[in-house]
């Protein structure tokens, strides 16, 4: 593949507009929360923050979304100017100049502005940001002073929350964070690494606020975090409807969970079937019979899971779900949830081309 295709397939595709909606809503409910926590530790003036508060409203409902994303920009930088100054207000406005610029009002909005696929290209700038953040924050901390853990050290002892006794981890917390941070804002491009730099994100982030040398900064490092994680959805790969899932429906446990599924299925990932509809099976070349497990799932490409392989890859692709999946599919936990889907070997030996009308 030639640098011009390998940059196309970066950059201009089509993406969910169900995903770019959702990340429009939580950072309109995030800017929401800054608000508020401005005028509880910062006191700027109510000229700024009515404005403020009135546009991050209209941004989380998709209300004139983009403009109102604009708007929140221009009053960011008024209050970075004026003294306001947060590195989590920096990247807020960014994030926020990423959604004015992005087609985010086709879901989940007051009036939706058309349909089908948006431009994706918003999507790979809220990729490299979430990139250069990890990737910066990480070579900066390449020092004598921080890789000895020295700095650790004070601000554990200094921090607000009561920290455990961490003296004799510090030399270690040092090393992982460095290269927790560097090896996330590479990871993240990497379909086969992406999986671990997810894993990695909780942990990283659990001991931030411990940090912290006043309730300010811990409400600062927990919105910061909150925008990160908001941001590694833009590189969760969900196709409207591009995964099937056939459910056993003779199951009231199954309805529940099927029940639950289609509500916080944000991005629209997923589309549902029941198992006993038999000619559903004979793309597979299965009876419903023969097909032991409770749930199947049918991935872009034709790819087929069943049991436990399947509530896994649903998970990864439900909002928030891809830190948790890499932690389910440990061995341990994986064989307790193995009994929960009821997971028998289902050999599929027939592969047929992948269905579409007949399966929705």
């Amino acid at each position: 593949m030639n640098n011009s295709a390998l940059w196309g397939d970066l950059v201009d595709f089509d993406a969910n507009p169900r995903l770019i909606a959702t990340i429009r809503v939580a950072v309109g409910l995030l800017a929401l929360l800054k608000g508020l926590t401005l005028v509880a530790f910062a006191a700027p003036p109510a000229a700024v923050m009515l404005p403020w508060m009135a546009l991050s409203f209209a941004v989380a409902i998709g209300w004139h979304a983009r403009r109102a994303a604009g708007g929140l920009v221009a009053l960011a930088a008024y209050l970075l100017f004026q003294g306001f100054y947060a590195n989590h207000l920096y990247l807020l406005a960014l994030v926020l100049l990423l959604v004015a610029l992005s087609d985010c009002e086709r879901q989940y909005a007051i009036r939706p502005q058309g349909s089908g696929p948006v431009p994706g290209w918003p999507l790979f700038l809220m990729r490299a940001q979430l990139s250069i953040v990890y990737l910066f924050a990480g070579i900066a901390k390449i020092n004598g002073e921080f890789l000895s853990g020295s700095t650790l050290g004070y601000h554990f002892e200094n921090s607000v929350l009561p920290v455990p006794d961490f003296s004799s981890l510090l030399l270690f917390l040092s090393l992982a964070t460095v290269a927790a941070e560097i090896f996330i804002g590479l990871a993240v491009w990497s379909e086969r690494l992406r999986s671990l730099a997810f894993a990695l994100v909780l942990p990283l982030h659990a001991v931030m606020p411990f940090v912290s040398q006043d309730p300010a900064q811990v409400v600062g490092i927990l919105i910061f975090t909150a925008i990160m994680l908001v941001l590694f959805a833009s590189f969760l790969n969900v196709p409207e409807g591009g995964r099937l899932v056939i459910w056993d429906d003779r199951s009231e446990v199954w309805r529940r969970r099927i029940s639950l599924l289609r509500k916080v299925d944000l991005f629209g990932a997923l589309r549902f079937a029941r198992r006993s509809e038999e000619r559903r099976y004979e793309v597979i070349g299965k009876q419903p019979g023969e097909a032991e497990a409770a749930l199947h799932l049918f991935l872009p490409g034709w790819r087929i899971r069943a049991g436990m392989d399947a509530i896994l890859e649903i998970i990864a692709v439900l909002p928030g779900g891809c830190f948790i999946a890499p932690y389910l599919a440990l061995p341990g936990v994986r064989t307790f949830g193995s009994g929960l889907a009821r997971e028998k070997s289902v050999p599929f030996s027939r592969v047929r081309p992948e269905p579409t009308a007949r399966l929705v």
